[in-house]
């Protein structure tokens, strides 16, 4: 576990700062930039596997790239937005 925890601990530093700019960016475009969303859902699902295994509800070790999870690891799926609808952030009058 120590090498998850050290790798996700700069992982979750570095999705910290891009938060923060993140914020700025949809603040002035209005738009959530793709790859910065899509770093975020990686480290979602990175930090789910992890938990899952740490709270017992996953034999399986976590295994350090996506792409090869088994079927017993945790998978979280998440829905994006469509492309119309993500462009379009924040309240409309």
């Amino acid at each position: 576990m120590l090498p998850h925890a050290i790798a996700l601990f700069f992982v979750s530093a570095l999705g910290s700062l891009l938060l923060f700019l993140t914020f700025w960016s949809i603040l002035f475009t209005k738009r959530y930039p793709e790859r910065w969303f899509n770093w975020f859902v990686e480290q979602m699902r990175w930090d789910t596997r992890i938990t899952t295994y740490l709270l017992f509800m996953s034999t399986d070790y976590p295994p350090l790239q996506e792409r090869r999870y088994t079927k017993r690891c945790a998978v979280l799926v998440v829905a994006a937005a469509l492309h119309g609808e993500r462009d379009q952030i924040g309240p409309h009058f």
